[in-house]
């Protein structure tokens, strides 16, 4: 039998009336893909079932059914009076899933690439990392995020004007690789006074945030080959930066108590650097190979920004935000804790640690947390799956939970929706 396209004033829907999939089933796929490529944008308006189905020739049962499952899965949103559209929100996993299955269609492709890259990119392209929809900000429970609506801008910005004004010609030269030294003055005080760390100015290297740290560290500490210890689950961020310089990766178990080292001497006792995150670090000074390598990296962070860093320590702004911060995240984390355990304390065993941004809902054993966080994702929370940061099965998945960037009045709400999954 010949296929026939029904006849349509959308000529980029086409439905086939002959295939074994059902018309409706067309339809979801033709505009969940659309959605996703962008050629229907978020908060785009659709037409009524009842007119979409006179423009293509079908029955607006067809066109109910198809999008109602767009419904449930959270491409689209519906609001009485406003009729349907593209939902301005997607579920994070719902793009993430559209590109893994993009990429692994051009993987199928036989094309030679254009371009010879390192073999050890492909292993970073693998490494998990949260990407930042756009639209998606403010969603319930999102890791790794700080309460950004506290930060007092308006200081930063005056400090950032100051300095721009007053200091920046005199400093528009190379700057030492360490850092400004007067911002590594702050720092030694400070680490001393909150931390007991003893440690001079001279001891300390200014880098872009966490990750260049790591970069550094490993850059200078590892040959390519060398066996690290990573772990499991663990950062991220460090697994890409031991893989970035070619390390080969033993994945460590984790208990209450840390790293299980003897399980580390019993997979590789002759690794060469241990990836760990321990709540107290001492220093002991790596600093003159980290100079050499980090001169050859970047030179040295932007100089603007580390002047107003030193008038936010040295004016006392540091010291008030970390106070003020401390504050919100403990009551955060107890209302969260609070919440999980009385609402899924059946389904959900919560560690909250005392330090740190994020608490941990184990699930039961046999439970698939990639599955659980895609519900979640459909309700608009983002949580993300233990097994992902894992570089080998798990006993028991888990849920992550950020609550430093969740208020208070959305905890509540939110945990209300998970229990409902």
């Amino acid at each position: 039998m010949p296929k026939r396209a029904i006849p349509t004033d959308r000529p980029e829907i086409m439905l086939d009336a002959s295939l074994s999939v059902p018309l409706y089933k067309q339809l979801y796929e033709r505009l969940r893909g659309a959605i996703l490529a962008g050629q229907l944008e978020r908060g785009a308006r659709l037409p009524s079932t009842r007119q979409l189905a006179s423009e293509l020739g079908v029955s607006r049962n067809t066109t109910a059914l198809a999008y109602e499952q767009l419904l449930l899965e959270g491409y689209l949103e519906s609001r009485v009076g406003q009729g349907t559209a593209v939902a301005r929100h997607l579920p994070a996993t719902l793009l993430r899933e559209h590109t893994e299955r993009t990429r692994e269609k051009r993987a199928d492709t036989r094309e030679t690439p254009s371009i010879h890259l390192a073999s050890r990119v492909r292993l970073l392209q693998e490494v998990p990392y949260p990407e930042r929809v756009e639209g998606s900000a403010g969603r319930s429970f999102r890791s790794g995020e700080p309460a950004l609506d506290l930060f007092p801008y308006e200081v930063w910005a005056r400090l950032i004007a100051r300095r721009a004004r007053q200091s920046l010609r005199g400093f528009a030269h190379y700057q030492p690789a360490a850092g400004y030294y007067p911002l590594r003055e702050a720092i030694a005080a400070h680490i001393g006074i909150t931390r007991g760390v003893r440690c001079v100015p001279d001891q300390v290297i200014l880098t872009a945030g966490s990750q260049g740290a790591l970069d550094l560290a490993v850059r200078t500490l590892l040959n390519a080959g060398e066996v690290a210890w990573l772990e499991n689950p663990g950062y991220f961020g460090a697994r890409g930066a031991l893989l970035a310089v070619g390390a080969r990766l033993v994945p460590v178990p984790v208990d209450k108590q840390g790293l299980a080292v003897e399980v580390g001497r019993q997979r590789c006792p002759e690794a060469r650097l241990v990836s760990t995150t321990p709540s107290h670090q001492f220093p002991t000074g790596l600093i003159e190979p980290l100079l050499a390598t980090r001169r050859f990296i970047d030179v040295h962070v932007p100089i603007l920004e580390q002047m107003a860093l030193t008038d936010f320590m040295r004016e006392g702004h540091f010291v008030r935000h970390l106070r003020r911060m401390l504050q919100h995240y403990s009551q955060r984390r107890d209302l969260l804790r609070h919440e999980l355990r009385a609402r899924l304390g059946g389904l959900l065993e919560v560690h909250a640690p005392e330090a740190g941004m994020h608490l941990v809902g184990w699930l039961p054993p046999g439970k698939d947390d990639r599955r659980a966080a895609e519900l979640a994702a459909q309700a608009g929370i983002e949580v993300a799956p233990i097994s992902r940061y894992s570089l080998e099965p798990l006993s028991r998945g888990g849920l992550l939970f950020g609550y430093a960037g969740t208020d208070e009045e959305s905890i509540l709400p939110g945990v209300k929706r998970l229990e409902q999954l």
